[in-house]
């Protein structure tokens, strides 16, 4: 018996020192992880959809079935109908794996708005920031922290002040690569913004 328990025990440390031995060098040093130097870029489109486009599309968003979610195909047949989508705004960052970068943009511009005394120009201001932090997990995929910020306007009715959409995003998902995904979703009254997200990998 105590015989069967020594060839037990030789067993597990054998098993367990096989599972812990490392990968050595010729000269029988442990060899060190060679540094992947590619390139990550992540692209990130704003889009604004009319809701009621999105429910023509065969979305029902309080339905239990499995056409409750909005897909790439949902918004690729609002983009056939006429004035159902813009895109407000995009962004791009470019950078080595496990590094963050950020990317900003400001635009002013200036609307006309009448009065009964008159007119003057008013100034609108369209604010767009990327930060992210891209890492490679294999030549398919890649794992994105990344938050998302958008203040931009838009006008209604001539003769009346603008109105703006201050809208942000932040989270960590898995973007496989060169295929674009719905990342973020958020309605603000009659519109929905959806953030459509690309990558790809270059050395």
């Amino acid at each position: 018996m105590k015989k069967i328990l020594m060839v037990l025990c030789v067993l597990a440390i054998c098993v367990t020192g096989y599972g812990e031995e490392k990968k050595v060098d010729e000269q029988g040093k442990p060899e060190k992880e060679k540094p992947d130097y590619r390139s990550v870029i992540v692209e990130a489109w704003l889009l604004r959809v009319d809701a009621n486009a999105i429910q023509k599309s065969g979305v029902q968003p309080l339905s239990e079935k499995e056409n409750g979610t909005v897909t790439l195909k949902n918004l690729a047949w609002c983009l056939s109908e006429p004035n159902s989508m813009n895109m407000i705004t995009s962004a791009r960052i470019q950078t080595a794996s496990k590094e963050q970068t950020e990317t900003r943009s400001e635009k002013k511009e200036y609307i006309k708005e009448e009065f009964k005394n008159g007119f003057k120009f008013t100034p609108y201001s369209s604010r767009t920031s990327f930060k992210g932090l891209p890492e490679i997990l294999d030549d398919k995929h890649i794992r994105m922290e990344y938050s998302f910020y958008s203040d931009n306007f838009f006008t209604t009715e001539p003769n009346v002040p603008a109105g703006e959409n201050d809208i942000s995003f932040a989270n960590i998902i898995k973007i496989p690569i060169k295929k674009p995904i719905i990342s973020g979703q958020v309605q603000i009254g009659n519109y929905m913004f959806f953030l459509i997200m690309r990558s790809d990998i270059v050395e």
